[in-house]
């Protein structure tokens, strides 16, 4: 898959999701966390998992034929629930409006916009993995 310059992505997520797109942050530990009744032990039990099913996710995204449409549906959703439960905020929009799109057949660049969900999802989980480093 060809990759997009990382300023063209949020061309992509914009024109996606709207202009609050850039408003919402990457991950908000500290609202997941307050949503889990101020649980940090469960929801540090999720991020692992979601940490250790992140290159998966990846790599699902990247073989998934964009021709098969249910098929990158399902896995377009699974990234959207992964990053709704760690509260990776931009990256679920992004997946939720691309997964609906597909689903219901409408217009849309697939190429850019999966590889948008693609650099969201790794930026996503790149501070998760920093915030288990602290």
């Amino acid at each position: 898959m060809v990759q997009t310059a990382p300023n063209t992505h949020l061309l992509v997520c914009v024109a996606l999701c709207g202009d609050e797109f850039g408003s919402l942050p990457v991950l908000d530990a500290g609202a997941r966390i307050t949503d889990f009744g101020g649980d940090v032990e469960g929801y540090d039990e999720v991020a692992e998992m979601v940490l250790f099913e992140g290159d998966d996710m990846l790599h699902s995204l990247s073989y998934v034929p964009a021709r098969d449409c249910l098929a990158l549906a399902a896995v377009i959703h699974e990234v959207a629930n992964h990053c709704a439960m760690v509260g990776a905020q931009r990256c679920e929009l992004l997946a939720r409006v691309v997964e609906t799109k597909v689903r219901k057949s409408l217009r849309i660049d697939l190429v850019p916009a999966v590889e948008a969900i693609q650099h969201e999802f790794d930026l996503m989980l790149q501070r998760l993995s920093s915030r288990k480093v602290q």
